[in-house]
């Protein structure tokens, strides 16, 4: 912040400094921290739309030939469904969409840390 004194006269004839503060120098913290809020709310909202709406394309079979898209909300449902065929407990179905929560959830705290980072450590003022 840039600041300047300015020596004016009081009552008692004795000079004070005043600090004046430029135009120039206001912060701009809030505008970086409302756009960033902005640019996360639209990709945690698209992250969202895609988990429920998107589909991913799946390759099977010799040397990757055969190919179909399914939804993403079926596929996590397929895996898991091909989990208890195979015997996992339900626990551990329980444990694959608590792991996918949280992936989901560290996503958006990963984005919103990285959008909201002020770009260095400490900065050495000059006095």
């Amino acid at each position: 912040m840039a600041e300047e004194s300015r020596d004016e006269p009081t009552d008692q004839g004795v000079s004070a400094a005043t600090p004046v503060v430029e135009p120039d120098a206001a912060p701009v913290g809030h505008r970086h921290r409302r756009g960033a809020a902005v640019v996360w709310l639209l990709a945690v909202a698209g992250l969202a739309v895609f988990v429920a709406l998107g589909t991913a394309t799946i390759r099977t079979g010799f040397r990757l030939r055969s190919e179909r898209s399914l939804p993403v909300t079926e596929l996590w449902w397929r895996f898991t469904e091909e989990l208890a065929d195979e015997g996992a407990a339900a626990l551990v179905r329980v444990g694959v969409y608590g792991a996918l929560a949280l992936v989901l959830a560290g996503s958006a705290l990963g984005l919103w840390l990285a959008l909201t980072a002020d770009g260095g450590g400490p900065r050495s003022r000059r006095g």
